[in-house]
């Protein structure tokens, strides 16, 4: 059996970025039932940043529905020659990728949407805050950064992989994706 991929799409991701130190600030103080393993007590906490990445996937996928819509889908990067990512990235909208005059040419229509904070990212950014308060995180909503990355389109956001008699959906932003920040 081979399998079959549709051509693959990309669209430039906008929300806000958070140091990784801040990050696992964060994570560490939501419920222990859902962390892999007790994080205060880490010896080396920046060896182990992946771990807290999974610990917010496992957090925002234990939400109940009402509170989930409410949470901001997280990234991070793997970068090359084995170097640690510097943020998260948590988005709040995205524009279809159209070309690179989109993010670099000021007279393009997508160039302002993109470059540009709007209201809504703010109320959303504030929301999940408060969300994250709710739950014993304590993000600290003045160190969230405004940014946008191009990233795979969201209909491409889910791979079907099969194997004979078996059929698995991976969600390939809830696993550590070895792109470039």
């Amino acid at each position: 059996m081979v399998a079959q991929f549709s051509k693959i799409r990309y669209a430039y991701w906008i929300g806000y970025q958070l140091s990784i130190e801040d990050f696992m600030s964060f994570v560490a103080g939501l419920p222990p039932a859902i962390a892999t393993r007790n994080f205060s007590e880490q010896e080396n906490i920046t060896a182990t940043y992946g771990d807290y990445f999974y610990a917010y996937i496992k957090w925002r996928d234990t939400l109940p529905k009402e509170q989930w819509k409410h949470s901001l889908r997280a990234l991070y990067r793997h970068l090359p020659d084995g170097q640690m990512a510097t943020h998260v990235v948590f988005f709040t909208r995205y524009v279809k990728h159209k070309g690179p005059q989109q993010v670099e040419d000021p007279a393009d229509p997508d160039y302002s949407v993109i470059h540009e904070e709007l209201a809504e990212d703010a109320e959303k950014l504030k929301r999940f805050v408060e969300l994250a308060r709710e739950y014993g995180g304590e993000p600290n909503i003045n160190k969230f950064e405004f940014t946008f990355k191009k990233e795979l389109h969201p209909t491409t956001d889910w791979r079907i992989v099969r194997i004979p008699l078996f059929a698995f959906a991976v969600n390939t932003y809830s696993l550590f994706i070895p792109v470039l920040i």
